[in-house]
Order: structure tokens, then sequence, then C-alpha cells
């Protein structure tokens, strides 16, 4: 049960996103940030570093949330209080998990000897592309004109860049 939760939770490291912008708002009361729903663009070792980041200022912020804490407020003040803290505490847990299962597993040290051994940008991988596809030989100034939609979506996502 353990290695089937660790998967898991390897798997939502390795692919979560960073969090969007807390909503601005005329309320003042504390609202979570909305989590993308698209896959990260990191490479595992900037990933790792980021969830670093992010545990670090978790932590941070959840002292801050301890250290003003109500001590005469109403209620609901409490209530907002104890939401603010439990999200900082989970938030500081799940990144810290991210961290130690990107640590422990494999896929770090195999990350780091890729990314000495091979360092490869994006144009060489676009050269690569344009190789094997049909439309490799196509230079964009010649003013192309596609075969159909596909290969204008092609030349619009990997020559623009």
């Amino acid at each position: 049960m353990k290695e089937w939760i660790d998967i898991i939770n390897l798997v939502a490291a390795t692919f979560s996103s960073p969090p969007l912008a807390a909503p601005v708002g005329s309320s003042k009361r504390f609202q979570r940030p909305v989590l993308p729903f698209s896959k990260t663009r990191l490479t595992l070792v900037k990933q790792i570093e980021h969830h670093e980041k992010k545990a670090k200022e978790s932590q941070d912020d959840l002292i801050a949330c301890l250290q003003s804490e109500p001590r005469n407020g109403s209620s609901r003040d409490l209530q907002e209080w104890q939401e603010k803290r439990d999200f900082f505490e989970y938030e500081y847990k799940r990144y810290m998990t991210y961290v130690s299962c990107l640590r422990g597993s494999k896929l770090e040290s195999k990350m780091r000897e890729k990314s000495k051994t091979e360092a490869r940008s994006a144009e060489s991988i676009i050269l690569q592309l344009k190789r094997s596809s049909s439309i490799g030989n196509i230079d964009s100034s010649q003013g192309y004109r596609p075969r159909n939609l596909r290969d204008s979506y092609f030349m619009a996502i990997y020559q623009g860049q």
C-alpha cells in the first residue's frame, strides 16, 4: 500500500505546476490559490528547486500565521485563522513530501546525469523534428503555403520559437 502511495506522490511531484496567483477581490477573507490543470514545463532539477522554495515559503507563512493567532477575537476571526493555518500546514507537508519523493527517486540522479552528458536545446529538438518530418526543408522566409491546417499548426508552433 505504501509503495502505491509513494508512486502517486512521485507522479504528483513530477508533474505539478506552480499555483496561480491568489484571486484579487474586495473580501479580506483568506482565499486559497487556484491550482492549474496543466502539467509543469520545468525540468526535474528545476522542479525540485521550485518545490524546495515553495516549502520554505509555506514554512515562513505558517510561522507568521502561528505568531498572529487571534487572542481575543470573535469566533469568525478564529475560524478564518484556523483555515489559514490548516492551509499552510497542508502546503508545507505537501511540498516537503514532493521534495522527499523526488530526491528519493532515481529520476533525479538520472536527470542530473542526462543534463551533464546531453545538453540538448530546443533548437536541436526542432531541427531533429524537421529532419524527420516531410516539411523539414521548408524555410519560413519563402512564403510557405501549408497543404492543410496541420502543417500550418506545426509551422506556427515550431518555427515561431
